[in-house]
């Protein structure tokens, strides 16, 4: 991995007016994880960024919501690592950039380290919208880093091998090609990010988890950290409920990403999302991101 964030987060109680005198609730504080990384996502970019860096990558290509944290950690993590970073994120007026993104919240975080925002519709399905165009992308900035560094090696006499003409663009690769872009899923939630919460279990298994707790809950938005809390806690023995609330998308949607996370790790046949985690819907409200000011008081 690379060290991107603080690690041994604490568990702090949480002392709730309306809970049972015999019944405790505590909070994983992994808002502490780091300043301008703070949150759970960075576990997963240390783990993810670290292999972009073996793969030599020099550009990461991410998505999310115009306030997206997960964005937000990526494009500081990628400046921390000397890559750049392009964010695909949804806005309800794509065709007006400059109301759209404005100079607020992680958007300005975005900016300040150099981000390129390139903006999408609210409602833009990941798997049939952001993701082909996040891999269009992807696509096109592979040719120009392959021919800036061919251009790069014709200046310092290293022969006429660039991937480039200068009269136009080469062809773009396909994702399978890409070896100078890395192309991260929303929320960090893929096979190797799963290692971000695999290692944050382990974590909280140093902390007592198993011997003071019965249940850990959390909100699931991407399906990344039930994934690897789930597998994880089923990998030790299974001795805690995992309990993941939507604030997006559906249990059968969360639970075939857990499902095809299982399958990449080769332990599908052994175990089912369904056996591992509760996924519970009826919390999302108005939506991701969407408040009503009585939830704001």
């Amino acid at each position: 991995t690379v060290q991107l964030s603080c690690h041994h987060t604490p568990i702090q109680e949480w002392k709730l007016p309306s809970a049972p005198p015999d019944f405790q609730v505590c909070i994983k504080r992994d808002d502490m994880t780091g300043s301008s990384l703070s949150g759970n996502k960075v576990r997963k970019l240390e783990f993810i960024m670290a292999n972009a860096v073996k793969e030599g990558h020099k550009c990461v290509v991410t998505c999310g919501s115009i306030q997206s944290n997960h964005a937000r950690a990526t494009a500081v993590a990628a400046r921390e690592l000397g890559m750049a970073c392009h964010l695909v994120l949804r806005a309800e007026n794509p065709l007006n950039y400059e109301h759209e993104v404005g100079n607020e919240g992680n958007v300005l975080l975005d900016q300040l380290v150099g981000a390129h925002i390139h903006l999408v519709g609210a409602r833009e399905p990941h798997a049939t919208g952001m993701r082909p165009k996040m891999l269009h992308l992807a696509r096109q900035l592979e040719v120009d880093v392959l021919k800036s560094e061919g251009e790069g090696r014709s200046k310092l006499g290293a022969g006429d091998d660039s991937c480039g003409e200068s009269s136009g663009r080469k062809a773009a690769p396909r994702a399978t090609e890409l070896s100078r872009v890395c192309v991260v899923p929303v929320g960090g939630s893929d096979s190797v990010g799963l290692w971000g919460y695999l290692q944050a279990f382990d974590e909280m298994l140093d902390q007592g988890i198993t011997e003071h707790f019965d249940d850990i809950w959390l909100a699931c938005g991407s399906g990344g950290t039930a994934a690897g809390l789930a597998i994880a806690n089923y990998l030790t023995g299974g001795k805690l409920r995992i309990h993941a609330v939507c604030v997006s998308d559906n249990a059968k949607y969360f639970h075939h990403h857990i499902n095809r996370t299982l399958s990449q790790l080769g332990i599908a046949d052994h175990v089912q999302s369904e056996n591992i985690c509760e996924i519970v819907e009826g919390y999302k409200g108005k939506g991701y991101a969407l408040s009503l000011p009585e939830e704001l008081s």
